[in-house]
């Protein structure tokens, strides 16, 4: 089950481990690397959001979305 990137990723306020002011680190795409990098990277302390062009995170291993090749089986 996919979940929302709005739910999952983008963080309202101050992002984990920022500070008021800080801008967060950009992680693009919230495919399998993407969501690997944001949580090493908050785990680290750094502020960080991740940004899917799509409406749910997973990348090419999500099967809805359009540009997946991966199936259903």
């Amino acid at each position: 089950m996919a979940v929302p990137h709005s739910e999952a990723l983008v963080s309202r306020g101050v992002p984990p481990g920022g500070s008021e002011g800080e801008l967060p680190w950009a992680v693009i795409g919230a495919g399998v690397h993407g969501l690997s990098a944001l949580k090493a990277l908050r785990q680290l302390g750094v502020a960080a959001v991740a940004y899917e062009r799509t409406s749910e995170v997973g990348g090419n291993w999500n099967p809805s979305n359009p540009a997946s090749r991966v199936y259903e089986s």
